[in-house]
């Protein structure tokens, strides 16, 4: 079956800002919203690597030229829609939830710096006094000398990071592949504090400017901060939560919100004694309140009141923070 791959959503009014980049795109616009997407394609998961692997760089490469034309929200790899009809509903059932992310992620950049240097020439570099008294037998030596570089390139890491932090919303510092690096980092920034971070880097050569060698690379979409994607919020889910709140399908938000305030007084430390931090039942109920909230925003704006069909919700993927990767149900006060 052919699908609509996204690529990305910006503000309608600026999709008129798309050019290049992209081949065989479209743009479907809804609730102020216009996501970019490839026109329809066979499915993914049955290419040949060849052509998989093609098709993923045109997908980067032109998400990265979007990037750098207009502020974007990066979709996550493999969000596929069936029709140009569920890509609106998409937007629309949304369209706040798209709002909050691109106001924290939209107007962003991400830029990847990695320091690499030869470690015979780093150690040449050590005083003896880092060296201190070398041993005698070769394996000591090679332990000795192991560790002065780790701690040499432990260092400048901290060094480098001191440097960066300043000039970035936020700084992943990832793990180095082998000896020859000695540091990779990813920042964030606003798209305006692009010369700040290109003068961070340039103190950062600075630090050892005969030793290293960086590879410096962006702007490039900040996927790696946050990207979205589109989950089926399923019925058998919707029909949990009503469980847990004892509610009826198609219950309003006040209904909602007193069911939930009376599960939370059943639940709460002080009815259950020796109960004295939040149970894993409290947990599930507040899921359960903001999903069923979620769910009926959802459909006052796609006006219906179909209780028996799938609900298309955003959901934000961050990979540089695995417990943050979690469906953007919305958040309602207790």
């Amino acid at each position: 079956m052919s699908k609509l791959v996204l690529i990305g959503i910006m503000p309608a009014a600026q999709k008129t800002s798309v050019r290049g980049g992209l081949t065989d795109c479209i743009i479907v616009d809804a609730a102020g919203w216009a996501a970019v997407l490839q026109k329809p394609v066979k499915g993914i998961a049955l290419s040949k690597r060849k052509s998989l692997t093609n098709r993923l760089m045109q997908l980067q490469t032109g998400l990265e030229t979007l990037a750098r034309q207009t502020p974007i929200l990066p979709a996550h790899f493999g969000t596929l829609f069936g029709s140009s009809e569920e890509v609106e509903a998409f937007l629309i059932a949304n369209s706040s939830a798209i709002g909050d992310a691109f106001d924290d992620y939209g107007n962003t950049w991400q830029f990847q710096i990695e320091v690499r240097w030869k470690p015979e020439e780093a150690l040449a570099t050590l005083s003896s006094c880092q060296l201190q008294t070398m041993p005698q037998d070769p394996k000591s030596i090679a332990d000795t000398l192991a560790s002065a570089l780790e701690t040499e390139r432990q260092r400048l890491t901290d060094q480098m990071e001191a440097i960066l932090q300043p000039n970035c919303m936020q700084l992943a510092s990832l793990p180095v592949l082998d000896e020859t690096e000695v540091a990779r980092f990813v920042a964030l920034i606003d798209r305006s504090n692009e010369t700040s971070l290109d003068a961070a880097v340039e103190a950062v050569d600075a630090l050892a400017s005969d030793l290293f060698t960086i590879r410096y690379l962006g702007p490039l979409p900040a996927c790696s901060f946050a990207s979205i994607s589109c989950e089926q919020v399923s019925l058998e889910a919707l029909t949990d939560a009503e469980r847990i709140l004892a509610i009826s399908p198609g219950a309003n938000a006040t209904t909602i919100q007193k069911a939930f305030r009376n599960k939370v007084r059943q639940e709460h430390p002080d009815a259950k004694p020796g109960l004295r931090t939040e149970s894993a039942d409290m947990s599930t109920t507040r899921q359960a309140r903001d999903l069923l909230l979620k769910a009926g925003e959802m459909r006052t704006a796609l006006n219906h009141s179909n209780y028996e069909t799938n609900l298309p919700a955003l959901k934000v993927h961050r990979d540089l923070d695995a417990g943050a990767d979690a469906p953007s149900h919305g958040s309602a006060a207790a």
